[in-house]
């Protein structure tokens, strides 16, 4: 997965928070999946709480949308196999 981008003008310390936060929703999808990656969840696997999430990204959609890019969607679509890329639950 990429490197998290930043929002210009953030401090230092807060590039770091959020490149943490989005590494940790990073882990939390490849372990158990994008429905299960809430801001309780990944707070869970951070020194953060949720406040702190809710902070630095407007919803789990925009924290996501920095930890899930286009080519990772592709590159599980492809993993998954055809009935993936169809729609098609188990392939059929």
């Amino acid at each position: 997965m990429e490197t998290a981008t930043v929002p210009s003008g953030l401090a230092p310390d807060q590039q770091d928070r959020r490149n943490e936060i989005v590494a940790a929703a990073a882990s939390v999808v490849a372990e158990e999946g994008l429905a299960s990656c809430t801001v309780r969840r990944i707070a869970g696997a951070t020194p953060f709480t949720r406040n702190t999430i809710h902070a630095n990204f407007e919803d789990t959609d925009d924290l996501t949308g920095e930890t899930i890019t286009p080519a990772d969607l592709t590159g599980a679509t492809r993993a998954a196999g055809p009935a993936a890329q169809e729609g098609r639950p188990g392939g059929r």
